[in-house]
């Protein structure tokens, strides 16, 4: 399993930041990427934090190549101070 764990430090939450939020949302509860364990996020004041698990290494690379993960990705200067991503692999003992 990979647990990829997003932190981001939020400038301008605007609604079309807001809008994003809402279609990744509705992305994923209605054609939930392969792959996908979980995923849950939360804003606490300003930083946001986001944890997702995935199956394998490579259903995480498809969704990170996603249309509409790829539009997070060109926006995250206008949304964000910083962004930090970690990746980590759980291995069964």
């Amino acid at each position: 399993m990979i647990k990829v764990i997003i932190i981001g430090k939020l400038k301008n939450a605007n609604s079309e930041y807001f809008d994003y939020c809402k279609r990744i949302e509705e992305k994923r509860i209605a054609n939930s990427p392969i792959g996908l364990i979980d995923y849950s996020t939360e804003i606490k004041d300003d930083v946001e934090i986001t944890i997702s698990s995935w199956e394998t290494w490579d259903n995480m690379l498809d969704w990170a190549h996603d249309p509409l993960q790829k539009e997070a990705k060109e926006k995250e200067d206008e949304w964000y101070y910083w962004v930090k991503g970690i990746h980590i692999k759980a291995e069964d003992d």
